[in-house]
Order: C-alpha cells, then structure tokens, then sequence
C-alpha cells in the first residue's frame, strides 16, 4: 500500500487542482447566454468576470484561514 501511496496522492491532487479550476472557468462558458439574454456588451462582462474572480479570491483566502485556524482541532481526532 505505501508503495502506491505517493502516485494515489499525486492523482488526487491532479483532480482537486482541476475541479478547482474549472470551477473558476465555469462562469466563462456562460457569456454568450449573458450576452443574449440580459443584453451585457463585452465592457460589462469583463466586469462580471472580473468580479466573480474577485470574489472566488476573496473566499478562498477567508477559507484557508478557517482551516489554518481549524487544523488544531483536526490533530486532536
């Protein structure tokens, strides 16, 4: 088992590292339903992007701070 343990590891951060992203990039795919649908131009969708990257930044600091803050709590189970 330890043997597989190192590539099990790197596999598994492969994935979380590219859900993460295309979490990030979902919101892209939807442009030209925003573009039709709400009638944005091209200035306000760079602005809607710009804020949702904004804000995906702002969460993921707050949450590794939660998680610095927990990771005592974690030791003890």
């Amino acid at each position: 088992m330890q043997r597989f343990y190192p590539g099990f590891l790197v596999a598994l951060l492969w994935i979380v590292c590219f859900l993460n992203y295309a979490d990030r990039q979902a919101i892209f795919s939807i442009f030209p339903l925003l573009r039709t649908e709400l009638g944005l131009t091209s200035i306000q969708l760079g602005v809607v992007a710009s804020c949702f990257m904004l804000m995906c930044a702002l969460a993921g600091s707050q949450c590794r701070t939660h998680l610095v803050e927990a990771r005592p709590l974690l030791r003890m189970c």
